[in-house]
């Protein structure tokens, strides 16, 4: 299964992040953004420089928009409106 997402970051489109096959993550910093003389990387282990970033570092950054505290996740998966976490849809945290 190949699924892709849009990620903005200040109401502008960075990229994709795209599930590969095996359930592998990547994401893909747009052209367009990475031309903009004002680009802002989504994180300082993700340069807008190198245009994809591989699973090994989409996964921890992704972890890390995520609360740390096991009971507020527990709530939030309880919650009808929220989406699934991370961990419900196969991605494992990383360990440290």
């Amino acid at each position: 299964m190949n699924d892709v997402r849009t990620v903005l970051l200040n109401d502008r489109v960075a990229g994709s992040l795209s599930r590969l096959p095996g359930g592998r993550l990547r994401f893909d910093y747009g052209e367009g953004y990475r031309a903009s003389r004002t680009v802002t990387p989504l994180s300082l282990s993700m340069p807008a420089q190198i245009r994809s970033h591989p699973d090994h570092v989409v996964k921890p950054w992704l972890w890390n928009l995520l609360p740390d505290n096991d009971a507020v996740l527990s709530r939030r998966r309880r919650t009808p409106q929220s989406r699934p976490s991370p961990r419900q849809r196969g991605v494992s945290r990383q360990p440290g």
